[in-house]
C-alpha cells in the first residue's frame, strides 16, 4: 500500500513535488486480472490515477507544471510488463466550485441526539455528494486549472474544464467517467 493513497484519492492536499517523497511513490503496479486495453486515464491500486503518454502530454499542455507524473510499469502477474509507457497522477490543484444546489445531490443530515450525553454509534456529520455525474457549479469558483480536485461537497470530485475535456475527446482517448456541470 502507498503512504499517498489520501493523497491519491484527493483527500489530502499535496500541491507540489516538494510536499511527496518521490521515492514513496509506486513504480509498479500488478494487475489482478488481465485486460484487453488499459483506458488513458483509470483508477488502479490504492486508488491511484494511472495515465498514458497521450494524456499526459494533454494534461501538461493545458496544466504545465500543475500536477505530479511520474512514470510507472504496468504488468500482469504472468506475461509481463504491458506496453506503455504508463503514469501515474497526483492531481494537485484545488477548488470549490461545485455549489449544494440542483436535484443531483444526496444530503444526509447529521444525525446526533443532544439528550445522550455520550456519542451514540449512529452519529454522523452531515454530508453532501452527487447523485448523479451532474455537478453544478460556480463559475466564479472555477481555477484557471484544467484539471483539479472540487471540495464544494463532504467530498472530493475530479472536474476538468470543457477545454481539456473537447481535448481529450478530440484526441480518442478513453478515460473513467467525468462529472458533467451545469453553471448556476
Amino acid at each position: 500500500k502507498s503512504d499517498y493513497v489520501a493523497v491519491f484519492q484527493g483527500e489530502q492536499r499535496a500541491l507540489t513535488v516538494n510536499d511527496i517523497e518521490l521515492e514513496k511513490l509506486p513504480r509498479t503496479l500488478v494487475l489482478q486480472k488481465s485486460y484487453k486495453q488499459i483506458r488513458d486515464l483509470c483508477w488502479a491500486e490504492n486508488a491511484q490515477f494511472i495515465i498514458t503518454d497521450p494524456l499526459r502530454q494533454i494534461i501538461e499542455a493545458h496544466d504545465p507544471g500543475q500536477h505530479i507524473i511520474w512514470e510507472q510499469v504496468i504488468r500482469t502477474k504472468r506475461k509481463g510488463p504491458k506496453p506503455g509507457p504508463f503514469f501515474g497522477l497526483i492531481v494537485g490543484p484545488r477548488a470549490s466550485a461545485i455549489v449544494e444546489e440542483g436535484d443531483d445531490l444526496q444530503i444526509t443530515p447529521e444525525q446526533f441526539n443532544e439528550a445522550i450525553g455520550t456519542m451514540p454509534a449512529y452519529t454522523s456529520p452531515r454530508t453532501a455528494r452527487l447523485r448523479t455525474y451532474r455537478a453544478w457549479i460556480d463559475p466564479s469558483n472555477v481555477p484557471e486549472q484544467h484539471l483539479w480536485w472540487d471540495e464544494g461537497l463532504t467530498y472530493p470530485y475530479l472536474l476538468m474544464s470543457d477545454t481539456l475535456h473537447d481535448a481529450i475527446v478530440e484526441a480518442g482517448l478513453k478515460v473513467i467517467p467525468m462529472k458533467r456541470c451545469k453553471e448556476m
